[in-house]
């Protein structure tokens, strides 16, 4: 008998654990490219390897995703082995342990994957015409994320890799596995507990600040239209009652507040930043040439005038 099969949950954990790594490495490579006035060229040739280590983890998490969703069948998909050698017969009473033995290759992992029934797959509830385009696109899409993977671990890689493409490929992950919004709220859960924020005694304001940019930075290397379908909030943004003092204070006109549902008589907004709703009301904001009407306790989060 085979013992210590591997869970969905276990699996599942493991992928959004090194994804959001993945993300947070590039990030920081980003992030740290920011500080610099020149010399930016040498910059990213130092942090090439850096870059690939986030790639790698990235990859990394494909596979464990892909691992999770495959479980939901049965673990035994995931074997490289004949099955005589897999204990099953009852006159054996040796248990044989999951993890010794061998497990499929990454090409077959993906190849077993992508043969699951469409329920698992289709996270994202896409129609049938949609499903099938997007299908063919992201397994073309994750087998050459593998071939990239295998010479950057296998070969001399000699490919410049850059934070925006890794975390251009990271998000496309996020959206096809953990599906639109729960990507953000993860990436948010993931830096609200990281113990620095408490070591550093950072401010609320701090940490908010920081995921304004890191939206801000996505929305930048993504555009505004493919942004969309990563968030089911659409339609105009407005300023947040709680976070406008952070726009204030960095002096960015950044707004991530949504009305939710984006429809004409709609009476709350949510916040993409501090995860907030917020009862509005529809009045005319009185500053002259502002055609703002969402207004939360006389101030218009269209242009913040009270």
């Amino acid at each position: 008998m085979i013992v210590n099969f591997p869970t969905y949950n276990e699996l599942e954990e493991m992928a959004i654990c090194t994804l959001t790594e993945a993300f947070c490495i590039a990030y920081k490579v980003y992030s740290d490219s920011n500080k610099i006035r020149s010399w930016k060229e040498d910059f990213f040739k130092h942090r090439q390897k850096t870059l690939c280590a986030s790639f790698m983890l990235y990859y990394e998490s494909i596979e464990y995703f892909m691992k999770s969703a495959i479980t939901k069948v049965t673990p035994l998909l995931l074997l490289n082995v004949e099955r005589n050698k897999w204990g099953s017969n009852p006159n054996n009473s040796t248990n044989k342990d999951f993890n010794e033995f061998y497990i499929i290759s990454g090409e077959d992992l993906i190849n077993t994957y992508f043969a699951l029934p469409k329920e698992i797959l289709n996270i994202n509830n896409l129609t049938e015409k949609k499903y099938t385009k997007n299908i063919q696109k992201i397994y073309n899409f994750m087998d050459n994320m593998r071939i990239k993977r295998n010479k950057i671990v296998h070969s001399v890689f000699t490919e410049d890799l850059t934070s925006d493409y890794i975390i251009k490929n990271i998000l496309q992950i996020y959206l096809h596995f953990c599906g639109q919004d729960i990507w953000w709220e993860i990436i948010k859960d993931y830096f609200y507990s990281d113990p620095d924020i408490y070591y550093m005694q950072m401010e609320d304001f701090d940490v908010k600040a920081r995921l304004i940019q890191k939206l801000d930075y996505i929305e930048t290397i993504l555009g505004k239209i493919q942004l969309r379908q990563y968030f089911s909030y659409t339609g105009r943004k407005y300023c947040c009652p709680e976070c406008s003092s952070v726009y204030n204070e960095l002096n960015i006109e950044s707004k991530w507040a949504f009305l939710h549902p984006n429809k004409p008589n709609s009476k709350k907004i949510h916040c993409l930043i501090c995860g907030e709703d917020f009862e509005i009301h529809r009045i005319k904001c009185s500053k002259p040439g502002c055609k703002g009407n969402v207004i939360y306790e006389n101030v218009c989060l269209t242009c913040l005038y009270e």
